[in-house]
């Protein structure tokens, strides 16, 4: 499927023929069209293009045969919080058709709010699970896109619309899925070469597939959670398919069932995707730019201006600027819509919260795209080898979720040095040699007041590790932007770092940019191989360069499964070691409603004493960075491991967490050891023959080795 165009360039069409609703592609009117001009309706706000093709309320440009579009028969399903945008007619009557549908036994009612292009709510409803409501209301007379709120809890809801072009936006953005969904139709930009996809299930029985079709129809590439549960793939555009509309559909793959699962598009590629290709609209004029800089970042960025083709001769005095919260300009630059060349402007701009606008004219119709800019320092309290640094002394974490103040004491006596806890109680941390990790969050909200109150109150406080900025922030569907600038808050007025609890695996590179430290959590127990933790923290290792990684492991068990062993707790902790540079462990949970970790797994409890001793014992090595990663595979098992150096010795901490035995051979002779390694938790010795380091793991098996390097 494709739009017939005349001189499209990036993120910007104009339609001269119509689309096939089939999901074929309509030849025969691809060419019919080669010539267009733009002017104005007197007094109004649409440009018309020759033949009837309009540039929309808003500056959008789309099919002109989207007002007969049928509606969708079964939406698509969404779980927890979903975002759409609507684009209507100003003044004119829509209706959208809620299906709220329940997942399980869960009783969350699903809250759809719709808001127009300021911001402000024109309707509110709530809808029952189980149960369908029509909503309709009369569209605002300005222009711009409507926002829909959707939140449906654990439960999930399904979403269409008459009289409105129905909109889901994928521009930084990862979508949440259950049991059910369309073709979703994406414009992918003139000149693209390629493109980027991330699919992750939910382990072994929850799977999911996704199918990405060119505008022609075949298919361009094929991707399946079966053999891992988070995938990418990087999708190429073949000659002749830029400019275009192509598809992803997402459903069962071969094995498994198709539950939950999300993914994210990334790439050169439209704001936005519909399930239905007539409803889908490209921005004429829009900033391509990122929402968020950091202090590396800001030689390589750039911000770029794009104007949809069939402007470009009629656009004049176009201009692109930053301007600062108080709208002065700060910097600018002239912008030929015929060449737009990229800019970059943060090398020169203090570190602050301004708004990227590309604005320019056609005639007296003033035209505009903007796109908040916000731009940081660096953390004084994480140094640039990813420590973190309390008082000026390196730290490595090791913490617990939910822990009440009455039981500090209990949990510093098993060797824990922090703990998730809220501004109220960060005194009460300090009194019982605890760190504090600072959820900054309530309930699930931001609120950019309550940050800033509580970090002037306690930013010199000796026991505040790091400010916790929001817990899951894409499975709660809290925006980038929102998340841009409370990390930017957090940026301006304290010296510790920023925590950020990241759950989905696709939004490592959206949301991971808006924190310090990314906490990878990942609860295979019960649910999926351990070997889950290893393949997520490669993942984020892979796509959050630069930042310092934690891991948040499982000590709770999931409803109606086994509790997590003693051996798993071990080995799940030396696995979150030997990937991605990890610098600091946290578990969940310690209490929540009847679960107490001391008395629901005694057994867990007491390791995580025993471990915590170990990692005591290791922990100057255990801030130091990892110079190598890799997995020992044999006889179905693996050994993963990871190397660290420390004055003149080497040490290799090693695990097994697979249900096969497995031999470890590891070469060591480049690094100049010795003849011997020690065990240092099993107090054995092992002869290194010609470098070369031998030995058996059972299925958990956990060690970590030290080897004396000889003076070069």
């Amino acid at each position: 499927m494709r739009f017939a165009q005349a001189g499209l360039d990036r993120k910007g069409v104009v339609v001269m023929t119509k689309l096939s609703l089939s999901g074929q592609l309509n030849r025969a009117g691809i060419f019919l069209w080669i010539c267009f001009f733009v002017a104005m309706l007197l007094g109004g706000s649409v440009l018309v293009a020759a033949g009837g093709v309009s540039l929309l309320p808003g500056g959008f440009v789309a099919p002109a045969d989207a007002e007969t579009t049928s509606p969708i028969a079964r939406p698509t399903q969404r779980r927890g919080k979903a975002i759409y945008k609507l684009l209507a007619e100003p003044e004119s009557n829509v209706r959208l058709d809620v299906n709220a549908i329940q997942v399980g036994k869960y009783t969350d009612n699903i809250s759809i709010t719709v808001k127009d292009a300021q911001g402000q709510t024109i309707l509110k409803e709530t809808v029952v699970p189980k149960t369908q409501k029509q909503l309709t209301f009369q569209s605002p007379g300005g222009a711009g896109l409507l926002t829909i709120e959707c939140r449906a809890g654990k439960n999930a809801v399904a979403l269409s619309a008459q009289n409105a072009r129905l909109l889901l936006p994928i521009h930084r953005q990862t979508l949440n899925i259950i049991k059910h969904a369309n073709p979703l139709y994406f414009y992918v930009e003139k000149d693209a070469r390629r493109f980027e996809l991330m699919l992750t299930g939910q382990g072994d029985l929850e799977t999911a597939q996704a199918v990405v079709r060119t505008p022609d129809g075949n298919v361009a590439a094929s991707v399946s959670t079966v053999e891992s549960g988070i995938q990418q793939a990087t999708i190429k555009v073949p000659p002749g398919a830029d400019a275009a509309v192509w598809s992803v559909q997402i459903g069962k793959a071969s094995q498994g069932v198709f539950e939950d699962c999300s993914f994210r598009l990334s790439g050169p590629l439209g704001y936005y995707a519909a399930e239905s290709a007539a409803d889908l609209v490209v921005d004429a004029l829009y900033v391509d730019a990122p929402i968020l800089v950091r202090p590396e970042e800001r030689r390589d960025l750039a911000a770029k201006a794009f104007v949809v083709a069939c402007l470009r001769q009629d656009i004049k005095d176009l201009i692109f600027s930053i301007m600062d919260e108080q709208d002065n300009t700060v910097a600018s630059v002239p912008i030929d819509p015929r060449h737009s060349k990229p800019w970059n402007p943060f090398t020169g701009v203090p570190a602050g919260n301004y708004e990227l606008v590309l604005a320019g004219r056609i005639g007296t119709k003033q035209l505009s795209a903007r796109q908040p800019l916000f731009i940081v320092d660096r953390p004084a309290n994480l140094t640039a080898d990813k420590t973190t640094l309390i008082g000026g002394k390196p730290f490595f974490a090791r913490g617990l979720y939910h822990v009440r103040p009455e039981d500090y004491q209990l949990v510093r006596r098993q060797g824990f040095n922090i703990v998730q806890t809220s501004p109220a109680h960060i005194d009460k941390c300090q009194e019982h040699g605890l760190k504090a990790a600072v959820a900054l969050y309530r309930g699930m909200g931001i609120n950019l007041d309550y940050y800033r109150d509580n970090l002037l109150k306690y930013r010199d406080h000796p026991a505040v590790a790091c400010w916790m900025t929001m817990d899951e922030p894409a499975a709660h569907g809290v925006g980038l932007e929102t998340m841009s600038g409370a990390y930017a808050t957090i940026r301006r007025l304290v010296d510790q770092p920023a925590y950020t609890c990241i759950c989905r695996p696709a939004a490592y590179t959206t949301y991971g940019r808006c924190t310090d430290i990314i906490a990878v959590d990942v609860y295979p127990i019960g649910k999926r191989p351990i070997t889950a933790i290893a393949d997520t923290l490669d993942i984020a290792g892979q796509n959050a360069a630069g930042h310092t990684i934690w891991f948040i492991g499982q000590v709770w068990s999931w409803p109606d499964t086994r509790l997590v062993t003693p051996r798993e707790h071990r080995c799940m902790s030396y696995l979150a070691l030997t990937h991605a540079d990890v610098r600091g462990l946290f578990w969940y949970s310690f209490r929540d409603p009847d679960w107490y970790l001391p008395e629901n797994n005694k057994g867990v409890w007491q390791m995580c004493g025993q471990v915590n001793n170990e990692l005591i014992e290791l922990e100057p090595v255990l801030l130091t960075g990892s110079i190598g990663e890799a997995v020992c595979k044999n006889n179905a098992g693996e050994v993963h491991y990871a190397l660290k150096k420390l004055d003149k010795t080497l040490y290799l901490i090693a695990t097994n967490p697979t249900e096969q035995a497995c031999n470890l051979k590891v070469d060591l002779s480049s690094f100049g050891v010795g003849d011997r390694a020690t065990d240092i938790f099993e107090k054995r010795t092992l002869s290194l023959v010609k470098g070369q380091l031998q030995d058996y793991f059972e299925p958990l098996d956990t060690r970590v080795y030290a080897v004396g390097l000889k003076d070069r």
